[in-house]
């Protein structure tokens, strides 16, 4: 599920199911957008809930996000946010998880301020 360039939403019961060998695959993920609250939902895949910031050049930031009484399971990440590895306007604020449950979980949060996606165009890698 992407959320891109999106204010004041509300997720709520949400399952997202991926199978284990599934490549890449990230449950919510996140650009551009402000007023986001996920709640009373269920993530099952290799990486539940990823912000990316920093993608392109001029991408605004995330800020304004709940994710509240969910569960993230049997998954290798967690929460992961991921800021790119080269000079940007991207940014994120006010980022709160509660009453979250993670079972059988590699990496519970991964916060990443130096992700570059195939070792590609980041000059500061």
């Amino acid at each position: 599920m992407a959320i891109n360039h999106c204010s004041d939403i509300l997720i709520r019961n949400v399952k997202i199911i991926d199978p284990t060998n599934s490549p890449t695959t990230d449950g919510i993920q996140m650009q551009s957008s402000t007023g986001v609250t996920i709640t009373s939902s269920s993530i099952m895949t290799g990486e539940p809930f990823v912000n990316r910031l920093g993608d392109h050049l001029n991408e605004e930031g995330v800020q304004n996000v709940t994710v509240t009484s969910s569960s993230f399971t049997n998954t290798q990440n967690g929460v992961r946010i991921k800021l790119w590895a080269r000079p940007r306007n991207g940014y994120a604020r006010n980022i709160a998880f509660r009453n979250i449950i993670m079972n059988d979980i590699q990496n519970p949060i991964i916060i990443d301020r130096n992700y570059c996606s195939y070792n590609r165009g980041c000059p500061h890698q």
